[in-house]
């Protein structure tokens, strides 16, 4: 009851480009990359450089590049958005941040670029979207700071 209702319009879709990667059990996750462990998000296939926009009001909680501490794995360039209603969103595999640390941002503004920074096959957007409730930010063992939490559905609340 702490989120808000699925249903399209919720969030912002971040960039423009071609859904790649569903959520959950794909069959990259299963046979591939993932070691059969679900994709936690959706990746948006775009061209390197297109523009990535907040998918709703809220304070950045974190940025990051994973590739200082573990080159071609994980997020690579990333940022993460705590927002009002309770949903926290991931941005990963960018080519740039464009945003700070606690800064304050709107929905629909500019934030980063596309890229295939960290565990990418190719250039495309990540997002995953948590439950603020179970959501915090800890250390990995090789990979620096890294977000956890429940994850959702990106697509209901797209």
């Amino acid at each position: 009851s702490l989120l808000p209702q699925k249903r399209a319009g919720v969030l912002l879709m971040p960039t423009k480009g071609i859904l790649s990667q569903n959520f959950g059990l794909t069959t990259f996750a299963i046979k591939g990359g993932y070691k059969g462990k679900a994709h936690n998000g959706i990746d948006v296939a775009a061209p390197i450089g297109t523009p990535i926009y907040a998918a709703e009001d809220g304070v950045v909680v974190k940025t990051g590049n994973q590739d200082l501490y573990c080159r071609k794995g994980a997020y690579g360039r990333f940022i993460v958005i705590s927002h009002n209603n309770n949903l926290v969103t991931l941005y990963g595999h960018l080519s740039s941040v464009n945003v700070r640390d606690e800064q304050m941002v709107q929905r629909g503004d500019f934030i980063g670029y596309v890229g295939k920074s960290g565990y990418a096959t190719g250039p495309h957007l990540h997002l995953t979207v948590y439950s603020k409730p179970t959501f915090y930010m800890g250390q990995s063992r090789s990979c620096g700071a890294m977000p956890y939490g429940g994850y959702l559905n990106p697509l209901e609340y797209l």
